[in-house]
């Protein structure tokens, strides 16, 4: 992250000292270190015949059938529904060979990959057959005629979920390679075809399922977006004068027991994705604001965010999920919640800087404890818990960079010494993650990036 590496940058380190240390922060943030699911399924498969993904196994129709995809808040069910996948895998079983359309062949293997994501069954070989033809068929699908149908098979690919309240993006949940392409086509797709206009979806769609569905989607891709684009920093696409009016009387998929559950779901993420919004644009005023008014907007923010975390915690409809999903639910929020704390610190001590004031105590309290709180959540995550969702993962990545940069510029023997702590403890989680993913480069970086500190 830029932020990270413009304090290294103006500090007084020994210059060989100084691109090391940002040559491994660089690596470390970027998408290419990032763990992939994908990945994950061919490297356990590797040493085994090669095979391809067969239609007929009794796993795909497991998968398929897998309740998390369709039974849960703000699922699958929102996009598309059991019964018309159940329909396209019958077509492709059928002996008359008919032709499947990119977008049909797309939302069947989003909902078989979503069913094996859940699957702790060892059959890597059919995982890695999957991630093969969700790739190929992503190509496909990229690359068909604009359509209604092939707007919701993309944010349904870019979308399988939220991750909280089960609506993860499947590509965010996997940390798909070509997730920004996904992201630049489904904007264009929904632009080409001007669905943000309510009398277009209205025509353009057979019926008011349709109709919602492609609201939902319009919603799910702008929430996904602005994550994305506050984690990458890239160009934001989507606007909110795009966004739909969320009106439940006229929706009908809110029709169903799970609806109140969904629809205040979505709105926390949506109340999260403005938040981002807010952030990136902040981030591109630090050159013209003055400090004052740039540290009024920063904790403007940073209560906002407080604020919305808090939500999560108290909010009565997660009381009506199960257990299990209420905890993947608040430990997604955890995650969302520091990554944008860690940009929005960043941001202030960068801009400290510039006008050559010392950051302020308070933001450097709150950049301490966050840092601190994400590095010692490590303790409790689980192996199955990694597996299923990658925000964790750069979470940590995000926090160790800036203990890193720490680490390098504080002068307080105290808190060098919490420092080394700390870094003991992420150096223990990314052994963990080497494991988990062994061709991941995230392991050498970290280490890399400990040994330029301790041994200059």
């Amino acid at each position: 992250m830029c932020d990270i590496n413009a304090i290294i940058q103006v500090s007084k380190l020994e210059n060989s000292r100084k691109q090391a240390a940002m040559q491994a922060i660089t690596a470390l943030l970027s998408s290419d270190c990032q763990p992939c699911f994908s990945s994950f399924w061919k490297n356990l498969a590797d040493g085994k015949e090669p095979s391809s993904l067969n239609m007929t196994s009794p796993k795909i129709h497991t998968w398929i059938h897998n309740q998390e995809a369709f039974q849960e808040p703000g699922s699958l069910s929102t996009l598309t529904n059991v019964q018309h996948i159940i329909q396209i895998h019958k077509t492709i079983l059928s002996p008359r060979q008919r032709l499947i359309s990119p977008t049909d062949l797309s939302l069947l293997l989003v909902t078989v990959t979503w069913g094996a994501l859940f699957d702790t069954d060892s059959n890597n070989s059919a995982k890695a057959a999957l991630a093969d033809a969700v790739e190929e068929v992503t190509k496909l699908l990229l690359g068909h005629t604009d359509s209604v149908d092939k707007f919701l098979a993309l944010v349904a690919t870019v979308s399988a979920e939220f991750r909280w309240g089960k609506r993860l993006c499947l590509a965010e949940r996997i940390n798909q390679k070509e997730m920004h392409t996904l992201i630049v086509g489904c904007a264009g797709t929904a632009s080409a075809l001007k669905l943000h206009m309510k009398s277009v979806v209205r025509a353009c769609c057979f019926d008011r399922e349709q109709a919602a569905q492609v609201d939902q989607a319009m919603r799910i891709l702008y929430c996904i977006e602005k994550s994305h684009t506050l984690r990458w920093q890239t160009f934001p696409l989507v606007s909110k004068e795009a966004l739909p009016e969320l009106d439940v009387r006229d929706d009908p998929t809110f029709e169903k027991d799970t609806c109140a559950v969904s629809v205040e779901l979505l709105h926390l993420r949506m109340h999260y994705a403005h938040i981002c919004l807010r952030i990136v644009e902040l981030r591109r005023a630090t050159d013209e604001s003055a400090p004052d008014f740039f540290i009024d907007k920063i904790a403007e923010l940073e209560t906002a965010l407080d604020d919305w975390h808090a939500s999560i915690a108290r909010n009565p409809f997660i009381l009506l999920v199960e257990e299990s999903i209420a905890r993947r639910i608040k430990h997604h929020a955890f995650c969302l919640y520091y990554e944008a704390l860690l940009h929005l610190v960043s941001i202030c001590s960068l801009n400290q800087r510039k006008f050559l004031h010392s950051p302020r105590q308070e933001w450097e309290v709150i950049r301490q404890r966050s840092i601190r709180e994400v590095i010692l959540s490590c303790y409790k995550i689980s192996s199955d818990d990694l597996l299923q969702d990658q925000n964790f993962i750069f979470t940590n990545v995000l926090a160790f960079c800036l203990l890193a940069q720490d680490s390098l510029l504080s002068q307080d023997i105290e808190r060098k010494r919490e420092n080394e702590t700390l870094l003991g403890i992420s150096s223990g989680f990314f052994a963990r993650i080497r494991l988990l993913y062994p061709k991941s480069p995230i392991f050498e970086q970290t280490s890399s990036l400990l040994s330029i500190i301790n041994h200059g």
